[in-house]
């Protein structure tokens, strides 16, 4: 029988992907590390509801030097939303709120603006917190520790100094799944106006005490001289140090928790242990039920969304800020998981790597997938999975040969060499992508989605934009907003999604394209605009960046992030 000792070791040296074929190198965790410029990370590993180990990696401050340990505190970001989810469930369950209530009757000082969208459905707290409510707003980029900090209300309704859009519905609330920081905002608003006090205090008394999350607080400012002492700096995907070392979010309920991996692992243990009628710290197992119910399409629960890994579902949830990765993966009736915490923006790469190397050493149930070995592959094989699919709505991937071997290639990704480990299984060099022939070679699946075989020389906008050819990719976007009437509501906050993530990737001339077609389908939304400008920005086009931004001013007079682009730019302009 393996000692504790044995099996931090075997997690530590054991790093993997979701998909391994025999003869691949294991990974340890210094060298992932390594690779992904993360200075920093702590990880919690819960087995049979209970935290095994708790451990920090590499140093907190690229500056002082001071080492992680199990005490260092980092930014949750997005974590931030469960565990204020949690806190509503609390009062729901002491009957102060109402699940399905209509979000205005508990709100005061600022009411969420009624408009076509809320004819038919009105926003709840259920829509909410499961992003199923139509609200604007993906995330929050935060506030440098010098910048002027806007008031809550602020935020809400997009005014200066806030540097996000105003927040409204721009969706029919319970039709869509579609993420959304904006609401958990309006949340905030909520429970500061129900229960008259900071929130904070409120998070603090409803959940973090109750759990003995001792190193976790809820933070709108710059951090006092004791917290700073034991606080980690953000760090970006080149390792540099976040000008300020970190960014402040007023946006608290969305993205403002600090904590350890050891902190978040009791929330998740307190998640187990209620759902199966041995804990009511916070919840009693019926109303723990409920938050982990899924809602709508199964996406997402109330706070914690759904995540499929080999043979079993997961509850899970990512948080990302400047400078931040971090992820919380956990059974909901196992009783084991993973919680990492990361300083830096790359740091999340270690996430399914980390996770597969706990279920390894832990023996965790259904997540392992099986040990693959690559087998030669013969001429009918090719053809049958040689071909164009339709990999989303407006997206292709194709697969196909070249030497004898199979590749393949999306808008989102570089081309990808694919091996054979027979069974109709190809999976992709970098071993995060499988694809699978199933029922008798008719139907191909990628990673567990089922793919569309296009028709030959049929074209999507995708391929389009690869070409260079905007104008026939917005024709494609505006034959699907008149073919589904929801599309249109959808396709501006997707586009923008896509834009970013280009961004991420450095594939600005994709990234400038989605951008430039959000614009041209919708010319009078200062956000496309205002993310166009970025992304030329990050292009080094200053000219069109400050042509964009003033665009989007146009639209929305107030809109700070693009007076400091603009003026950046014309900085960048001088020299």
């Amino acid at each position: 029988m393996k000692s504790k000792q044995d099996k931090i070791e075997q997690v530590e040296n054991g790093l993997r992907p979701e998909y391994f074929i025999k003869g691949d190198k294991l990974k340890s965790i210094t060298e992932v590390m390594k690779e992904t410029n993360t200075p920093g990370i702590s990880v919690a590993i819960i087995y049979n509801y209970e935290i095994v180990w708790t451990k920090g990696y590499g140093v907190a401050d690229t500056e002082t030097q001071l080492p992680v340990n199990a005490n260092t505190i980092f930014q949750a970001a997005s974590i931030s939303k469960p565990i204020t989810a949690i806190a509503v469930m609390k009062l729901v369950q002491e009957g102060k709120l109402d699940l399905d209530e209509n979000i205005n009757a508990y709100l005061k000082t600022w009411k969420l603006p009624e408009n076509e969208f809320t004819a038919k459905n009105k926003v709840t707290l259920r829509n909410i917190l499961s992003h199923t409510a139509g609200v604007t707003v993906h995330g929050f980029s935060g506030y440098k520790p010098d910048a002027d900090m806007p008031t809550l209300v602020q935020v809400l309704n997009g005014e200066l100094p806030a540097n996000s859009g105003k927040i409204v519905v721009d969706m029919e609330p319970n039709n869509e799944s579609r993420y959304s920081g904006g609401g958990y905002t309006i949340v905030q608003q909520v429970l500061i106006e129900q229960l008259q006090k900071p929130f904070q205090e409120i998070m603090r008394e409803l959940v973090l005490e109750p759990l003995g999350m001792t190193n976790s607080f809820y933070s709108n400012i710059a951090l006092n001289e004791k917290q700073s002492t034991n606080a980690t700096a953000g760090h970006n995907d080149d390792g540099k140090q976040v000008l300020g070392k970190r960014h402040l979010y007023p946006e608290m309920a969305a993205a403002g928790l600090w904590t350890t991996a050891e902190d978040l692992a009791k929330f998740s243990m307190e998640v187990q242990k209620s759902l199966k009628g041995e804990s009511s710290k916070i919840l009693t197992k019926e109303f723990m039920e409920i938050m982990t119910t899924p809602v709508l399409n199964g996406e997402c629960n109330i706070g914690l969304f759904n995540e499929k890994v080999c043979r079993d579902q997961l509850l899970e949830h990512d948080g990302g800020n400047e400078g931040y990765t971090c992820s919380m993966q956990f059974h909901k009736e196992k009783g084991f998981g993973v919680v990492l915490m990361s300083n830096s923006q790359r740091g999340y790469e270690m996430k399914m790597p980390l996770f597969v190397s706990a279920a390894a050493a832990y023996d965790f149930d259904n997540i392992l997938q099986p040990d693959y070995e690559i087998v030669d592959l013969l001429a009918d094989e090719i053809k049958l999975f040689s071909g164009n699919y339709r990999m989303e709505v407006d997206k292709t991937v194709k697969i196909f040969q070249d030497n004898k071997k199979l590749f393949y290639k999306t808008i989102f990704d570089e081309l990808k060499q694919l091996d054979y480990v027979g069974n109709n299984i190809m999976i992709d060099i970098n071993r995060t992508v499988k694809f699978e022939l199933r029922e008798d070679s008719r139907e191909l699946y990628m990673n567990e989605k089922k793919l569309e075989r296009l028709n030959h020389g049929e074209k999507l906008a995708s391929d389009y934009i690869q070409e260079g050819n905007i104008e026939q990719a917005v024709r494609c976007y505006q034959e699907l907003m008149k073919k589904d009437k929801d599309m249109k509501n959808q396709l501006e906050n997707k586009l923008n999604n896509d834009g970013y993530g280009c961004i991420w990737r450095k594939d600005y001339n994709s990234a400038i394209a989605f951008l430039k077609i959000n614009t041209i389908l919708f010319p009078e939304s200062a956000n496309s605009w205002d993310s166009l400008g970025e992304a030329y920005f990050s292009d080094k086009q200053y000219e069109l960046s400050i042509e964009a931004m003033k665009k989007s001013l146009e639209y929305s007079p107030n809109n700070q992030n693009a007076t400091q682009v603009i003026k950046d730019a014309k900085e960048h302009l001088k020299k």
